[in-house]
């Protein structure tokens, strides 16, 4: 009965090894896979500022050009005023 203990000690024990190295190996792969997952969402973080750059870019343009033609309305707008002003004196 002695014996059996101690054999079954020894069974639990190597039971208990076998599972730390498959744990071991687990939180590995894990690690590995987080680091791939930080690698790619830091990927599609760039992605993202480059289109956001690309955005900005093009919106600025779009105002550029609508300010402008808001300026030429108000000259003519103003031109238009100033007419009808000289029109009206004569």
């Amino acid at each position: 009965m002695v014996a059996d203990r101690g054999l079954d000690a020894r069974i639990q024990t190597l039971a208990t090894k076998d599972d730390i190295l498959a744990t071991k190996e687990d939180i590995r792969q894990l690690a590995l896979a987080t680091k791939d997952d930080i690698l790619d969402t830091k990927e599609d973080i760039r992605q993202l500022a480059l289109a956001t750059k690309d955005n900005i870019k093009d919106l600025s343009d779009k105002i550029y050009t609508r300010i402008f033609l808001s300026g030429v309305v108000q000259i003519i707008t103003i031109v238009g005023s100033i007419l009808a002003i000289v029109k009206f004196i004569k």
